[in-house]
């Protein structure tokens, strides 16, 4: 699921993450320079990241949904 998303909206949702979640996601997504997308996006107010993250959760629980159905 969380490859639907790109490179910058994956690392933008683990700005505030725990170590321990964004070493997980790097080592999920060995593609994705996570580093050097931190770099190039910088200081990013914490609506937009809580706003990223809030379309992943709602991406993840539609999907959960229509595998119910």
């Amino acid at each position: 699921m969380l490859g639907q998303f790109d490179a910058n909206s994956l690392v933008t949702a683990l700005m505030v993450a725990s170590p321990e979640t964004n070493c997980f996601c790097e080592r999920l997504f060995p593609d994705i320079d996570f580093e050097m997308a931190r770099k190039n996006i910088g200081r990013i107010r914490i609506e937009i990241v809580e706003d990223m993250q809030n379309q992943i959760i709602a991406m993840i629980n539609l999907q959960t949904v229509d595998k119910e159905i």
